[in-house]
């Protein structure tokens, strides 16, 4: 997708500028499997403390050139984890306030895969502010998908 639509549109603000740009949802996306990354190497993820790389969020080249990286990390750490692995999530609830929750990294690609569905269908909105048609099932989670598909039989 961010190959496709290049950079022109990659950093432009949507109509509604409260959805912010198609880059600083993507950069959002790649900070979230970034830190899963590297909580899978210390033993705790720590999805608060995310970089927020503004070069990702601005130029389409640098988050192509670190989804591929990112691409690699999650090929290399399937072959060294299993899903049923428990691994430590360390969230801040208020101010310094922290938890520590024990899950699963199975379960943890599940919330990324889910949260980055989610975050598609807001870059879907802020393409077609911009005119720019793009697949009816980007966005979409495949339970709706599949949803539909039954309903229309």
């Amino acid at each position: 997708m961010v190959r496709d639509i290049g950079s022109d549109y990659y950093a432009r603000l949507s109509i509604a500028e409260s959805l912010g740009t198609i880059g600083s949802h993507y950069r959002h996306i790649l900070d979230m499997y970034r830190c899963f990354l590297k909580g899978i190497g210390q033993g705790m993820i720590r999805y608060d403390q995310r970089d927020r790389d503004k070069n990702i969020e601005n130029s389409a080249q640098a988050a192509i050139e670190e989804s591929n990286r990112l691409i690699s990390g999650l090929k290399e750490t399937a072959t060294l984890t299993n899903p049923e692995d428990p691994i430590k999530v360390q969230r801040t609830l208020r101010g310094n306030e922290t938890v520590h929750l024990i899950t699963s990294v199975g379960r943890e690609l599940d919330v990324l895969t889910s949260h980055t569905v989610h975050h598609y269908a807001i870059i879907a909105l802020i393409l077609n502010s911009h005119g720019i048609e793009c697949r009816q099932d980007f966005g979409v989670a495949p339970s709706t998908l599949e949803y539909r598909n039954d309903d229309k039989t």
